[in-house]
């Protein structure tokens, strides 16, 4: 799956479940299945009905097999089909989210650009993955894109990574008049970005 398909279903899952009053009668596994097939075809990644219902299936039963020729399977099939039209309906038919990967890469390659004189390459490649991982991680706190924009997450997970890594940008030190993300969000405090930093690192803490 794409990161941007997972990524889709956690926040369709999340919108979903702020609209819904009597959560806590419904099948959150069901729930979390169908939220992935619809985050396939709202990004155009391949994802089957039929894989995402065995493999669902198979990770809440582990001792039971499904046949796709079965009864129980065609239940299934057929709840999660009338499931995502219940959840269109709520989310009024808008699957789009603002996902902040296309940020973080376009960011990145302008930083690793900037860096490259002055860090070697081992040291890049780590501060990039150390971003990809942290901003893949946000999603386990799904409220944190209510507050914020895709390109501000995007800008926090850069921020926590360079800091992982030990890395400063050149010319824009937390004492220099424009920092480094002002370039991409000029409106964006240093305040204002430790706070969301602050909130992403208590996913770890929380684990």
């Amino acid at each position: 799956l794409q990161c941007t398909t997972t990524g889709t279903a956690v926040l369709i899952f999340h919108s979903f479940i702020k609209k819904v009053s009597n959560i806590e009668q419904c099948c959150l596994e069901t729930i979390g299945i169908t939220c992935l097939h619809m985050a396939g075809w709202a990004n155009e990644d391949l994802v089957q009905l039929r894989d995402c219902i065995m493999v669902g299936y198979r990770i809440l039963h582990p001792a039971k097999e499904l046949s796709e020729h079965s009864g129980r399977y065609f239940k299934l099939w057929h709840s999660i089909a009338r499931l995502e039209r219940f959840i269109l309906r709520k989310l009024r038919y808008n699957l789009q989210f603002a996902q902040p990967h296309k940020y973080l890469l376009n960011y990145l390659m302008n930083l690793s650009n900037w860096l490259e004189r002055r860090v070697i390459d081992e040291q890049i490649v780590k501060m990039r993955i150390s971003a990809v991982k942290i901003l893949q991680d946000c999603y386990l706190k799904p409220e944190l894109f209510d507050d914020n924009s895709s390109p501000t997450i995007s800008i926090a997970a850069i921020y926590l990574a360079l800091k992982i890594c030990g890395i400063s940008i050149p010319y824009a030190d937390n004492d220099d008049p424009v920092p480094w993300w002002k370039v991409y969000r000029p409106s964006l405090t240093l305040e204002r970005l430790i706070v969301l930093c602050n909130d992403i690192l208590e996913i770890y803490q929380d684990e």
